[in-house]
């Protein structure tokens, strides 16, 4: 999960492609990496209001658990 304040010039795909590129590239060089990497093929977005931005941090941070 990532949260980004994304500026309205920028496009979602624009900034996710960039985001998988990078990434990926960092992961792969890392020497020791003894795993296969890959991105899924889709993603999903959803945004939320200012006011909610510390939940949005909680249920993020929390993540691992949510997932359990």
């Amino acid at each position: 999960h990532v949260l980004i304040l994304l500026p309205p010039e920028i496009s979602l795909s624009t900034l996710l492609n960039h985001v998988k590129a990078c990434s990926s590239k960092w992961i792969k060089s890392m020497k020791n990496a003894d795993f296969n990497f890959a991105w899924q093929a889709g993603y999903l977005a959803i945004s939320t209001q200012g006011s909610k931005l510390d939940n949005v941090c909680n249920y993020i941070r929390n993540n691992e658990y949510h997932h359990t």
